[in-house]
């Protein structure tokens, strides 16, 4: 079984710090990109399971998430994302697949317009270009509600339970993967494990950065899969229903019991479409 490592890499803005199972001779390398407001660490059975079928895996934190750098200038915008990305890149062993849920979907679609070479395939995790505007002030507010952070994980559990609507209110044991997820702040509080000042470039549905993003979706010709939730309140049966005339040859599958990948959460309910669709893609090379 291939082991995880850590690696730092050189970002545009500092350092990106991640998680790679590195094989000495891999079909290529999946780069797995988290989504806002997340960490690297929901990839890391994916990528287990990824390096057991032939490929080397890389999941990294993005610019102001997890443990990487923040950035000076607080520019967490999709072409800052996307520079970084290809930095990523520089420093993996191609052919590279990229999987992306939500934030990390668009920089993915950004990344391989602006390089058409860059990736052989792209896996996108419950994200389109244009998602459903209420699902995404859903998901902005609750990230900008708790600004004083939390008093324990307890709370914080219980906040993610409250906006998930599978709570009601009850206090709840935290997740093993929730520290991943937060920081303890010099007031001794937990806060999100991620640079405030990144809410600032947060997509919104109509902007300008939707339609780029859906111009460059428009454009794909490398074999796509959209993997959507079946309960996700930002991609639902109308936005994959556009998606589907927007790139035709893409490959599109609702995920049973599965909803957008929220703070905390894991991506086991992707696993297993991930890893088929990045099978399928050794099998065409």
């Amino acid at each position: 079984m291939t082991s995880r490592r850590d690696v730092t890499l050189r970002g545009a803005a500092g350092t990106l710090s991640g998680d790679l199972w590195e094989l000495a001779r891999p079909l290529g390398t999946v780069i797995l990109l988290h989504g806002g407001g997340q960490t690297r660490h929901p990839w890391r059975d994916t990528g287990a399971r990824i390096a057991e079928h032939g490929w080397s895996a890389f999941a990294y934190d993005a610019r102001g998430h997890g443990t990487s750098s923040w950035a000076a200038d607080g520019n967490y915008s999709l072409p800052a994302l996307v520079e970084d990305l290809m930095l990523v890149a520089g420093a993996m062993k191609p052919p590279f697949v990229l999987v992306g849920a939500s934030l990390g979907g668009h920089t993915a679609i950004l990344g391989q317009d602006a390089n058409p070479g860059l990736a052989v395939g792209l896996a996108l995790v419950d994200i389109v270009p244009q998602m459903e505007p209420k699902g995404v002030e859903r998901v902005l507010a609750f990230m900008a509600s708790h600004p004083r952070g939390f008093e324990s994980l307890v709370e914080a559990e219980t906040a993610i339970a409250r906006f998930k609507g599978d709570g009601r209110g009850r206090t709840r044991t935290p997740r093993p993967g929730l520290r991943k997820n937060l920081r303890m702040g010099l007031d001794g509080r937990w806060h999100w494990h991620w640079d405030p000042r990144f809410l600032t470039h947060a997509y919104r549905p109509g902007t300008a950065q939707a339609a780029q993003v859906e111009d460059a979706a428009r454009r794909l010709k490398v074999p796509v899969t959209l993997l959507a939730g079946e309960r996700s309140d930002l991609v639902p049966a109308s936005r994959v229903e556009a998606f589907g005339q927007l790139v035709p040859h893409a490959d599109v599958q609702v995920v049973t019991a599965a909803d957008h990948m929220i703070t905390g959460d894991d991506g086991s309910l992707y696993l297993h479409p991930v890893v088929n669709f990045v099978n399928g893609l050794a099998d065409r090379m």
